[in-house]
């Protein structure tokens, strides 16, 4: 019984600090698309309910096979960041990945790939990218 509640008092904290320091993660990115006309962020994206942007299409591209979980994105007139977890090898513990899609003026999209989760970090270097 006290290894139960040792365990206990253990994954607890660990849970509540995951939740704010994600709760305060999406308050900053809400914050970004706040001061970013045009900018929207999902929180809790599927791509089934955006078909004008085939996000499926290009994760399939980028890493060979369909990607099995989709979390936040944030979608601009030309550009759509789209957090991915996905596991490269088998038996491997699956990672992180932010999607960047670029639409070219063709009406084509250029996707690329980047370890780590959406930050206003990332959004910032995307946004002077975009502008440049």
């Amino acid at each position: 019984m006290a290894q139960v509640l040792f365990l206990i008092a253990v994954i607890v904290p660990f849970f509540v600090v995951a939740a704010i320091v994600d709760g305060r993660r999406r308050k900053s990115l809400q914050a970004w698309v706040e001061r970013h006309p045009g900018a929207t962020l999902h929180w809790g994206f599927d791509p089934a309910k955006f078909p004008q942007f085939p996000a499926v299409e290009l994760g399939t591209r980028l890493i060979g096979r369909p990607l099995p979980v989709w979390a936040a994105a944030l979608e601009t007139e030309s550009v759509w960041l789209v957090e991915i977890s996905f596991t490269r090898q088998a038996g491997k513990t699956s990672e992180w990945h932010v999607m960047i899609a670029t639409r070219q003026a063709d009406g084509n999209w250029q996707p690329e790939l980047l370890k780590g989760l959406l930050t206003t970090a990332l959004l910032e270097k995307a946004d002077s990218d975009i502008s440049s």
